[in-house]
């Protein structure tokens, strides 16, 4: 139903076979210990997530560590001790998000979509972020605050290390730290990220770009050149929001400004009133969920116009988008809030689905968004925007979801010629001369670029019927991967 030959080629002809990382994890302290040693003292980049690292600050430094109940307990004991190797002092504080429990298929949609402050507040505690504990940090001093397994972070505090330096702890498990994605050379990885933004910014402006991939994804839109403008003429925005967003969180778009291992394929929130993606979005795999049956989102000019399949996150979400049809957001050119905003690329050859993914001290699904050529595409408000804000003061519902697209193509058609950015999930940059140049100064460039991990997709690059897969698959994926 799905999936279709290209020039009478089968998917499975067409795209690699599936991988994984062939190292095993450690599990002992003293065998973990060696990579958090490395994580403790190298410096990080700019807004990383795997790569980060907390050696921006020295020997008599206090650090702040906020982890979560379910966060593993080797991961955290080797940072911290790590850091106090290197003079930090180190105090830890623990959220409590509950006992460690089976994820859902609409795990997504309940913790992200609320109307509810209070649940915006679990869902960053979820995440190992909080609040009051940037509070505690500001008032007592540290030099270095540690938080969140994801999401957004205090973004001047980040740049700047006032009144404190803040980076993430996304390595939820011994796996994760350990991985070559965790350790992949700094600025290789900027390197690709940059060229890949680079190339988009360079043929993209003014051109239409089309997302597709063998789920079923078909969606086209374009980068209106005033996205790329620090001046909003031509738009219904106020200019003094529209600089209000460059002072606070520094992305102007016509740099396409974001982490070092995350390019934005589609400019964010304010959306132009000529705003036009259309077509289907198509997936099966999400942030946070296990894996759930496969979900259409019908788009018609940036927005979702009809939802079909999903199961019981399908419901979730037609529920939402019935019960929002009637709001108008400030970022939103008119009324309803599952509006396509994002559409970014991974740029981490060595990033990988962690092989348990099924309960909540598992690292779930989140991590693959990194891999190279990986593209999430996002719905619904954008994080500490003023429709967020809004929304929080009027009790109306906001947030977005995530769905990804493992195997997808990026093609920017200009008029003359058509640019391809991501060819059936390869990111088209990893061939690029300077790219190899620099791998090469780390060893052999084929296997420092080559993707770690690849997934099985039924149908696609493995055998079997996609079909039967849509339909329930976290059971094909969890029986897969627990019979390694």
């Amino acid at each position: 139903m799905f999936i279709k030959t290209v020039n009478g080629v089968m998917p499975s002809e067409q795209y690699p076979g599936p991988r994984r990382p062939s190292s095993d994890p450690p599990t002992t302290f003293e065998e973990l210990l060696p990579h958090a040693r490395q994580v403790a003292a190298r410096q990080t980049g700019k807004n990383n997530f795997l790569t980060t690292g907390y050696g921006m600050v020295d020997e008599g430094d206090d650090v702040l560590m906020v982890v979560r109940s379910v966060h593993d307990e080797l991961v955290v004991k080797t940072i911290q001790t790590a850091l106090r190797e290197r003079g930090l002092t180190v105090d830890t504080i623990e959220l409590d998000v509950g006992p460690d429990r089976d994820r859902t298929t609409t795990l997504d949609v309940d913790l992200a979509i609320t109307e509810d402050p209070a649940e915006e507040d679990a869902y960053n505690e979820f995440l190992g972020r909080s609040p009051w504990g940037e509070e505690v940090a500001a008032r007592q001093g540290y030099d270095l605050l540690i938080e969140t397994t994801a999401g957004p972070i205090p973004w001047e505090a980040h740049k700047t290390g006032e009144p404190y330096y803040v980076e993430r702890i996304p390595w939820q498990s011994p796996e994760t730290l350990a991985s070559q994605a965790t350790h992949f050379p700094a600025d290789l990885l900027r390197l690709i990220t940059q060229k890949t933004r680079e190339l988009i910014f360079e043929h993209g402006v003014g051109s239409e770009v089309r997302v597709t991939d063998p789920e079923g994804t078909n969606l086209r839109f374009t980068l209106h050149e005033e996205y790329f403008k620090n001046d909003p003429a031509g738009t219904d925005i106020d200019p003094a929001v529209w600089e209000e967003y460059y002072d606070e969180y520094d992305w102007p778009r016509r740099e396409f400004t974001y982490p070092d291992n995350h390019v934005a394929g589609k400019p964010w929130p304010p959306l132009l009133k000529q705003e036009d993606a259309t077509g289907v979005i198509a997936s099966t795999l999400g942030h946070h969920s296990i894996p759930y049956p496969r979900i259409e989102l019908e788009v018609k000019d940036g927005r979702v116009t009809e939802i079909r399949g999903g199961g019981d996150r399908g419901d979730r979400l037609r529920e939402i988008h019935e019960r929002t049809r009637d709001v108008k957001y400030p970022d939103f050119p008119d009324e309803g809030l599952l509006w396509v905003w994002e559409c970014s690329i991974g740029t981490n050859p060595k990033a990988f689905r962690p092989e348990s993914f099924t309960r909540l001290s598992d690292p779930g699904t989140l991590t693959e968004r990194l891999r190279s050529g990986v593209i999430h595409i996002g719905v619904g408000t954008l994080s500490l925007t003023r429709s967020r804000d809004w929304a929080r003061a009027r009790e109306k519902i906001y947030g977005h979801v995530d769905h990804h697209l493992n195997f997808p193509t990026y093609e920017i058609v200009t008029g003359q010629e058509t640019v391809t950015v991501v060819d059936r999930g390869r990111l088209t940059v990893l061939d690029d001369p300077e790219v190899r140049a620099t791998a090469a100064e780390y060893g052999d460039p084929d296997e420092l670029l080559d993707e770690a991990w690849i997934p099985p997709l039924p149908g696609v690059n493995t055998e079997g019927v996609y079909e039967e897969y849509a339909q329930a698959p976290t059971a094909y994926l969890e029986g897969l991967d627990r019979s390694k």
